[in-house]
Parts: C-alpha cells; structure tokens; sequence
C-alpha cells in the first residue's frame, strides 16, 4: 500500500510539475505575444508614417508635373517669339537696305531710335498691325498724335514712312 501511495504521490507531483511547466510555456507564450504585438505596432506605426510621405511625394510630383508643362508653354512662346524677333530683324534690315538704295522715304534709325518706349497700363489695340497689345508689354508711342503700336511693327513702319499709319499725323515737324 505504501507503495500504491508512493505512485500516487509521484504521479501527483509529475502533474503539478506538468502543471508548473504547461503554466510556465503559457506565460512564456503570452510575453512572446506581447512582444509580437509591439513589433505589429511599431510596423503599422512605419507604414502609416510611409504612405504619408509616399502622399507628400505624390503632391510634390505633380506640382513638378505642373510646373513643367508651365515651363514647357513658356518655352514654346520664348522660341516663338524668337522666330518673330528674328524675322523682324531681317525685314527691317532689308527695309533699311531698300531705303538707303532708294533714298530714305521714312525716318532715319537713330529717329526711330528715339521714339519714346514704354509698358502699358491696358490692352490697346497697335496702330500698325491692329493686334491687341497685351498689359505689361513695351509700346512706342508716337510723339504728336499718341497712337502706340509694337516696337517691331511701327519701327518697320517708320523706315519707309514718316506718318502714324493709323491718323497720318507726321511723326516729325517739318
């Protein structure tokens, strides 16, 4: 009997150490969870913290992409400009060769030179080519009657004529 209460006392003791263990592997689970948790945490933390830059990058791309295509349109007026600009300059050149070949009919380089230049406040229709001329572009003006017309536009005008093409009013006193 003794011995029947000896294996019973073991096995008892066998449980309860079972018990401890089953007990000790839980608590060990659970500390790992937790610390599973913190890391799931930390990561959710990160890719919230990710998607807000990857938003701020996404809004910095497409202002460039909108400050590009601005860039590209003035790009495209600049060249376009530079075209007219060079096309003006030849005309005149021949006009001025015409002129001195001919005798000059309209004024002198250094005369037209002189006429006086300046922005405008408004849109005004130019004198010689009847396009409006936009605010905030350079005009001249001319002296006697005031009618103002793109700088290229009565400069070429001017050096085969000595009239306002828009009044006739001469540009000089005779």
């Amino acid at each position: 009997m003794e011995n029947k209460q000896k294996n019973e006392r073991d096995f008892k003791m066998e449980e309860e150490q079972k018990d401890l263990s089953n007990n000790s592997a839980q608590e060990d689970a659970l500390e790992e969870l937790e610390k599973l948790k913190m890391i799931e945490k930390a990561q959710l933390e990160k890719i919230t913290k990710l998607r807000g830059q990857i938003s701020n990058q996404e809004m910095l791309i497409e202002k460039i992409k909108r400050e590009n295509i601005i860039i590209k349109e003035k790009s495209r007026k600049m060249i376009a400009n530079s075209r007219e600009s060079e096309y003006e300059m030849a005309l005149r050149l021949s006009q001025l060769d015409v002129a001195r070949a001919g005798g000059q009919k309209g004024l002198n380089e250094a005369e037209i030179d002189n006429l006086p230049i300046f922005s405008v406040d408004i849109d005004t229709p130019c004198c010689v080519c009847k396009k409006i001329i936009p605010q905030d572009h350079i005009v001249k003006s001319l002296p006697f009657c005031g009618h103002m017309a793109h700088q290229p536009c009565i400069d070429n005008w001017l050096i085969s004529n000595k009239v306002c093409p828009e009044c006739s009013t001469p540009v000089q006193e005779e």
